[in-house]
């Protein structure tokens, strides 16, 4: 993925507030470091299923006690695809996921094939996905990709502001200044076997912000309500609430190691991790869980440590929220 390292820009910015870094890169993915008001998110960009799993399970094995402390509330992650506006269709070229300060940007235009650890996470029916117009990012992803979100929530109906911009959104309930969401940056080549550190930013800027957006509004049991903007997609696809089940079998197996495990069950929060040993299965690296040394008390409180010693993608020596 790095083979244009070189002649590529390494840093985006909107303001002295908002901007991002190319961090490390390696043959499966590049690590940028978003820098928002003060805080780091660390982001990750890859075309390679297997980056992905990694992701998703680390991801997941951070969060595992909020996760599975808000089974059948909001646990929150922010959602956003794009596409080449300039192609006869709306075909996903890129998909960007936020929980916590980690954000996943998977090139799914160039991907070999769709994870199943990425079929699992959206169609979780503990988490609900936010975004800005996600009813329709859950139809492409469905009708391109046969990836179903189980619970979604649509930022211009939980927000009250209708069809305000994102940015607007941003300013007024955050209250975030300087938001940018350039016409020349969404517009562009998001096909692009190397995206520009411009489309990097943009799109981490818009899983980020859906995820602090979904924080501030998204509260409470999830229900399939049309009305209130909960579920849209899962109302759309017609999908009921038992139809939502996981896609992995019930002794499904670890595709990095073989081994077997059960996807969000009660026995196993995580795939491919032992909280007895504390070992990363997919890897055999050690650990330690480490506290949060958040500055934000509302982020400590919700979500906890994003720290995970040892993971490729970590944010290396950088303050934590």
């Amino acid at each position: 993925m790095a083979s244009s390292y070189r002649t590529r820009s390494l840093v985006s910015s909107n303001s002295d507030n908002i901007s991002t870094r190319l961090r490390s890169y390696c043959t499966t993915q590049d690590n940028y470091t978003t820098r928002f008001f003060g805080r780091s998110l660390d982001v990750v960009v890859t075309r390679e299923p297997a980056a992905v799993t990694s992701w998703i399970d680390s991801t997941l094995y951070i969060h595992r006690h909020r996760l599975n402390f808000h089974r059948g509330q909001n646990f929150i992650a922010g959602l956003g695809i794009q596409w080449c506006s300039f192609q006869s269709n709306n075909r996903p070229a890129t998909l960007q996921i936020c929980i916590g300060h980690r954000v996943l940007i998977f090139q799914i235009f160039q991907s070999r094939t769709i994870p199943d650890a990425l079929s699992c996470l959206l169609s979780d029916s503990r988490i609900t996905f936010v975004g800005y117009n996600i009813g329709y990012d859950c139809r492409l992803l469905r009708s391109y990709h046969d990836l179903v979100i189980s619970s979604s929530a649509e930022l211009r109906s939980v927000s009250g502001m209708g069809n305000a911009s994102m940015e607007k959104m941003v300013e007024t309930i955050l209250g975030f200044p300087g938001v940018k969401k350039p016409w020349r940056i969404a517009t562009s080549d998001w096909e692009a076997p190397q995206l520009s550190i411009d489309q990097v930013h943009y799109a981490a800027l818009d899983a980020f912000t859906s995820f602090e957006l979904g924080l501030e509004l998204v509260a409470g049991p999830v229900l399939p309500n049309r009305e209130s903007g909960l579920n849209e997609c899962f109302e759309l696809d017609g999908v009921s609430d038992g139809e939502s089940s996981l896609r992995y079998s019930e002794e499904g197996s670890d595709i990095n190691s073989g081994r077997g495990f059960k996807y969000g069950s009660d026995s196993s929060s995580s795939p491919g991790y032992s909280e007895e040993d504390g070992l990363n299965t997919h890897s055999g690296r050690g650990f330690e869980w480490g506290s949060d040394s958040s500055s934000d008390r509302r982020y400590s409180e919700e979500y906890g440590s994003d720290s995970y010693p040892g993971d490729s993608g970590s944010i290396e020596d950088e303050d934590a929220w």
